[in-house]
């Protein structure tokens, strides 16, 4: 008999009736899927939509602006690439440098302040 704590009377009282032998049951063996490869009997659909001719390279259409981008960011001129975003990425590339020396100096503050005292 399994016991729980009540609530309501503050003692420990009889739970349910105990389940025993009703957790894991044995189920019927499951058959593996049949694997289907085409063949006379069986085709598969293939793509024959105007809109859908694939590329001689094998790769999709990229869009101009997307183009643009690229030359811009594989272009040699010497500017690391977490630089040549602009204004923006510099600005963020000196928060980031800011943030983390102040992080570095308020470790170093913590291990001055926590280590143990001389008389």
């Amino acid at each position: 008999m399994a016991y729980k704590f009540s609530n309501i009377s503050g003692k420990i009282i009889g739970g349910a009736a105990q389940r025993i032998g009703q957790g894991i049951k044995a189920s019927a063996p499951v058959e593996a899927p049949q694997i289907i490869f085409e063949s006379s009997k069986v085709k598969f659909p293939t793509i024959s939509s105007a809109t859908m001719k694939p590329r001689k390279d094998g790769y999709g259409e990229m869009s101009p602006e997307l183009l643009r981008k690229y030359a811009h960011f594989q272009a040699e001129n010497n500017i690391p690439i977490h630089l040549k975003g602009g204004k923006k990425d510099v600005v963020l590339y000196y928060i980031t440098l800011i943030g983390c020396a102040v992080g570095v100096a308020e470790c170093f503050r913590y291990y001055y302040s926590a280590a143990p005292k001389r008389d």
